[in-house]
């Protein structure tokens, strides 16, 4: 039973793991192992389950701990998740200033952004606040950009978009993101 007991917390502690390190920042192969455990732990809760009938008459109730164990790792996936979220929208906020400085230089034409959504090279020294930038300064001056931080599959993306009007009911590619929260009054986090 110890053995079993052993093998369920470190696959359950890798699950929740892997599942806070997919919402810190996001991407396909995390994904991928996080499915991978979720099935393994799923297989070890039942066999913990299965298990117990013949450990009963040595270990009595002790005969549950890896069944138990298996179900708390499973419900902390929630807490590993939000967690992994608030330390990704912390680590956004200490980073401001130069997410800030990025859009100065746009806003002063030192990166060269055009009226259509396109692709946007960020300078070197700013290359690890995105995997991806895409902007846009439309007729009327409204600067938006797409920071983006990561991605699963099939085809999903997260990240932080900002706005210089604010709003995104106006902005004609708004419906590229189902997901998004206000973070502020120029900023959203953004998933799709």
């Amino acid at each position: 039973m110890k053995k079993m007991l052993a093998v369920t917390i470190c696959a359950g502690a890798a699950l929740d793991a892997t599942f806070f390190l997919f919402a810190l920042k996001p991407n396909g192969l995390l994904q991928l192992l996080s499915m991978l455990l979720l099935l393994v732990v799923l297989v070890i809760l039942i066999t913990d389950l299965v298990c117990v009938p013949h450990q009963w008459k040595q270990y009595r109730l002790k005969a549950f701990l890896p069944f138990f164990a298996a179900s708390f790792c499973l419900v902390m996936i929630f807490p590993s998740i939000i967690s992994g979220g608030l330390l990704r929208d912390h680590l956004f906020r200490s980073r401001l200033p130069q997410y800030k400085s990025v859009l100065g230089m746009m806003m002063d034409g030192s990166i060269d952004v055009g009226d259509e959504l396109r692709l946007i090279e960020l300078p070197p020294e700013y290359s690890s606040l995105a995997s991806g930038t895409m902007a846009q300064k439309d007729s009327n001056g409204i600067l938006t950009v797409e920071f983006i931080i990561g991605g699963g599959f099939p085809v999903k993306h997260s990240g932080y978009l900002f706005r210089s009007e604010g709003k995104l009911q106006d902005w004609e590619h708004a419906g590229r993101w189902p997901y998004r929260y206000k973070i502020d009054e120029h900023w959203y986090r953004i998933s799709d």
